[in-house]
């Protein structure tokens, strides 16, 4: 027959029924402890609703641990209440509330006041002021405890499950330290340094909300080896990084800290990490964070299928900054994210990545690929010198670094690169970006295998890239920092230097391609194909002989002045923006019709290979493959008479045309004129053999 044992008010002993034991004062607890502690993890001490105050004097020392209300070893505590704040365990102020260890549990029991502070020869003592050592909480509330050291409220227990820890505070891990929680929520806990709430833990299940770090990283959380389906929300770091969650930024990996399926919302951080910093985070949302310095979702974090929206950054990288740590930190990645309605500004200097921003010295070793980056803004602060650039991808550095399949779209920035500035695009889709000055699309930037629309650039260089549909009116889409219609004057500016490109389907109600007088950069157009374009002149601002203007192996064709009148090819040559002779470079070029004016005034208007459409027996027609082929409808069809015509350059050896890998820039040794080499005939052409 079991026996249970219950110890009444007065210290009566009135029925004993097997190994479940209970009692309602502290005298009884402390007794039935200390008579059955370390013989059965599965007997109980039953614990009345009420308040229990421990005695004063700590009931139990540990050569290491330090001081401690009551000890628990191998049973189990339970209150009995319907809510575990029916039943109290209220140290004196003066020790940590419990010690716990092998197997013991506590449960449905509220621990507080309890105080871990420093003891001598005790290197523990002032860590865990609520409850120490590897034992289990479950549905127990911990609140109003401190620590001198680490974990205000729980110091090295195994698992808490479906526990509130409130209210506490420590010089690191405000709430807790060193633990596996499941179902547990965080909230009010602060740590004077890093994670406000927790220091070094698994979390399943989790809230960590309204937790600080009063000086320093982590004010929900710092060192999250594993989070799952947990919330992290309204907490900050002051005077550090990571206002929801961050790490050591000086000497850990972040793919070791990682986040799955977690929300992170509306954190802060007075540095980098509004949301979260340095560490790894998949499959999560985050949304709403503020950095006063830089990151306002992320910085330095690796970020897989993730969603980062709504974050604000008074710096770089208003949705993520991408900034190595150290010489030998690794690449940080992020990849198959969405990046949007994100924002930096500049308070204090320039700023640069509404969506994201590269600054540090290891740049070209991260990586952003395969991500959708729509709706960022850069902008600038009323009456500030500053600067805000790029708006959904900036670059700090002088350094290209490589963004790769990604979507970038309705962006804008107050001053240049509305889309991007001083990045390498590859496989990427430009397109409806806007900004205040230069380079709606790109800015300073080298465009590989991308397809380019709405937008312009400036400064940039293209490589087997597609610019089409500019010109049009048109608006931001999904854009909360910018709205109104927008429409540039010119397609590319500024040295531009663009190699097997398209050029389609524009009408810019100024010029194509501008050039200008102030600078030594040379500009080039190589084996490009400029078909059915509209502009007041193609070519203005090219009016220096030591940076000239070179069109090389391009065919244009279908092209006409603004005011619809055919055109092929066309130069400004009045004005501050006229070009000379002696600045435009012409080699291996086919047109058809041009500005005559033009024409007459340049003393080597063709320099070599000079082919007209319908001249002296050449063929009317560059004969694409408009009705033969959707994909590529100015591919070169067999009879084309630009195959083979042009200029052959030691690049080309192992260059592919537009399209990429599988279409060698030569055949047998020639090159055709424009973006296509002919290797096969078109889709629907019909050969027959006798």
């Amino acid at each position: 027959m079991h026996k249970i044992l219950f110890w009444a008010a007065a210290g009566a002993l009135l029925s004993v029924f097997a190994d479940v034991y209970r009692t309602n004062t502290v005298d009884g607890l402390l007794y039935l402890l200390n008579t059955y502690n370390g013989q059965n993890a599965n007997n109980v001490i039953e614990l009345e609703p009420g308040d229990y105050f421990l005695p004063e004097v700590a009931t139990y020392t540990n050569n290491s641990s330090g001081l401690s209300s009551i000890y628990a070893e191998k049973i189990r505590v339970r209150g009995l209440g319907t809510t575990n704040a029916a039943t109290r365990l209220i140290s004196s102020g003066t020790c940590r509330v419990a010690y716990g260890v092998s197997n013991a549990t506590f449960e449905n029991l509220t621990f507080t006041n309890g105080h871990a502070s420093a003891f001598t020869g005790a290197g523990n003592a002032n860590r865990g002021g609520g409850v120490y050592g590897g034992c289990t909480l479950t549905n127990c509330l911990v609140i109003g405890n401190t620590a001198d050291g680490v974990g205000g409220g729980v110091q090295s227990s195994t698992k808490l499950y479906n526990c509130q820890v409130i209210n506490n505070t420590a010089s690191n891990g405000g709430g807790g330290h060193n633990f596996k929680a499941y179902g547990t929520r965080f909230e009010g806990n602060s740590a004077g340094s890093n994670g406000g709430a927790v220091y070094t833990a698994e979390l399943y299940d989790c809230e960590l909300v309204g937790n600080i770090a009063r000086n320093g990283d982590g004010g929900g959380g710092y060192n999250i080896t594993y989070a799952t389906n947990t919330l992290i929300a309204n907490n900050a770091a002051i005077g550090g990084n990571g206002g929801g969650a961050g790490n050591s930024a000086s000497s850990q990996n972040p793919a070791g800290y990682v986040l799955v399926d977690c929300v992170v919302s509306n954190n802060s951080a007075t540095k980098y990490g509004g949301g979260i910093s340095t560490l790894s985070a998949t499959n999560c949302l985050i949304v709403n964070n503020f950095s006063a310095s830089g990151g306002g979702g992320a910085a330095s974090c690796h970020l897989h299928g993730s969603i980062i929206r709504g974050n604000i950054a008074s710096g770089h990288g208003g949705g993520i900054l991408l900034s190595g740590i150290r010489d030998d930190f690794p690449s940080l990645i992020v990849s198959n994210c969405l990046i949007e309605a994100n924002v930096c500004s500049n308070f204090s200097s320039h700023a640069y990545g509404g969506g994201v921003c590269y600054s540090s010295a290891t740049a070209l070793r991260h990586v952003l690929t395969h991500c959708e980056i729509r709706g960022n803004a850069a902008l600038k602060v009323a009456g500030s010198e500053k600067t805000a650039l790029g708006g959904g991808v900036g670059v700090v550095v002088s350094q290209y670094p490589n963004v790769t399949d990604c979507e970038i779209h309705d962006n804008y920035a107050t001053a240049d690169g509305g889309g991007i500035r001083g990045v390498t695009a590859v496989r990427c889709r430009l397109y409806r970006n806007a900004s205040g000055s230069n380079g709606a699309g790109g800015h300073y930037c080298s465009l590989i295998d991308c397809d380019i629309a709405h937008s312009s650039t400036d400064y940039c260089t293209a490589l087997r890239t597609d610019f089409h549909d500019f010109g049009t009116a048109f608006s931001l889409e999904g854009n909360p920092y910018m709205s109104g219609s927008f429409s540039y004057g010119m397609i590319t500016g500024y040295f531009p230097n663009y190699t097997n490109s398209l050029f389609r389907n524009n009408h810019a109600p100024g010029i194509l391609f501008r050039g200008t007088v102030a600078s030594g950069t040379p500009s080039s157009l190589v084996n490009c194909t400029v078909v059915s374009n509209s502009a007041q002149s193609m070519f203005a601002y090219f009016a220096k002989a030591d940076y000239p203007l070179t069109l090389e192996n391009c065919v244009f064709f279908d092209n006409a002045t603004q005011d619809g009148t055919p055109c092929d090819i066309s130069f400004a040559i009045t004005g501050s923006d006229k070009c000379t002779s002696n600045s435009v470079h012409i080699s291996h070029c086919a047109y058809g019709t041009d500005n005559v004016s033009a024409k007459q005034n340049f003393s080597d208007w063709f320099r070599e290979g000079q082919y007209v459409f319908g001249a002296e027996g050449f063929p009317a027609s560059p004969y694409f493959s408009l009705a033969k082929d959707a994909e590529h409808p100015y591919s070169l069809r067999t009879p084309s008479p630009l195959i083979g015509c042009g200029k052959v350059e030691p690049w080309m050896m192992d260059a592919t045309d537009i399209r990429g890998e599988g279409f060698p820039r030569l055949r047998d040794g020639t090159v055709d004129i424009g973006c296509y080499q002919c290797w096969l005939d078109p889709v629907g052409t019909v050969f027959i053999i006798r």
